[in-house]
């Protein structure tokens, strides 16, 4: 019945219909979007490096998913958004080409998306999986503001090689998948994931491969990973740089749920980061200086904090 009744839609459809569609959802979906990145937004630094930062990919990675959840004419766990500085990569299934094409109009609507490779696959036949209990709006907007956060803290990792990996949520249970050189970046991984605030638990899928040739894993670049941050930063100078690490610690500290931050302050001057403050316990003034100590950029840490 649901895929007759999208088929006979699918019929109506004409492209000045389905361009109106797209506008009007991108219109109304802009509140509940809004709602679905504040966790990742708001703990932000504002400042000229978040300012540039801010469309980042897992950003709009997030952006296009969220849009997808909002639309009644997708399912967002049928469709899976890959995006690597201005390109969209979509895949997946759908049922109509209808369907397939407002993921493309959808995503490259999208501010900071100029290219959108639409590689998902038509199936006539596809009908979606249903699942044992519908998933509120709100569950689906928290899903995708912890899948964001999971791959921000990720990316921002000196010790993992982020676009390796693919984090999943669903009901505030993050499935990471993907390849890795070494079992201590599944290891690293799988921790960051666990004390990532909006998760409940982990299933770490990660596996373990040698290294091939070129220091690649599958079609993955290490080198180039691991350099991301400096070309991100590189030539712009020695204060931004300062400043994006202090942002990526900060906000990496925030995420934690087992820390309170509130009375956490970090500086950084030519790579090395100052925490001062206090901690709750000497367990948790360790802890940051473990995740301050991951971010790339970072030299050195001096923990100021005092126990309370």
């Amino acid at each position: 019945m649901q895929v007759t009744r999208l088929k006979m839609r699918a019929t109506i459809l004409t492209t000045k219909h389905r361009t109106n569609l797209t506008e009007n959802l991108m219109r109304n979906n802009s509140l509940l979007l809004k709602f679905a990145i504040t966790g990742l937004l708001a703990t932000q630094s504002v400042t000229g490096v978040y300012a540039s930062d801010k469309l980042s990919n897992e950003w709009k990675e997030a952006t296009i998913a969220t849009h997808y959840t909002l639309n009644d004419l997708l399912d967002s766990y049928d469709l899976k958004v890959l995006v690597a500085d201005d390109v969209a990569t979509l895949k997946g299934v759908v049922s109509s080409d209808v369907e397939k094409e407002l993921a493309g109009e959808i995503a490259d609507n999208v501010d900071g998306i100029s290219t959108v490779k639409n590689e998902i696959e038509v199936d006539k036949k596809y009908i979606r999986k249903e699942r044992s209990s519908d998933i509120s709006i709100g569950q689906k907007l928290s899903d995708a503001t912890t899948t964001a956060k999971v791959k921000s803290r990720f990316l921002w990792s000196s010790g993992i090689p982020a676009l390796s990996i693919n984090v999943d949520t669903l009901r505030s249970v993050v499935t990471l998948k993907g390849e890795v050189p070494q079992p201590a970046q599944k290891e690293l991984a799988g921790k960051l994931a666990a004390n990532t605030r909006g998760v409940s638990r982990v299933k770490n899928e990660i596996n373990v491969t040698s290294l091939g040739k070129g220091n690649k894993v599958g079609n993955i670049d290490l080198k180039k990973v691991e350099n991301n941050a400096g070309e991100a930063i590189e030539g712009v100078g020695e204060t931004l740089s300062d400043a994006w690490v202090t942002g990526k610690v900060s906000t990496s500290l925030n995420f934690t749920r087992s820390l309170s931050v509130d009375s956490l302050n970090v500086d950084t001057k030519d790579g090395v980061v100052t925490l001062s403050g206090h901690a709750e316990t000497s367990a948790d003034k360790e802890l940051a200086s473990e995740i301050a100590k991951d971010i790339k950029g970072v030299k050195t840490v001096v923990n100021d904090m005092k126990v309370l």
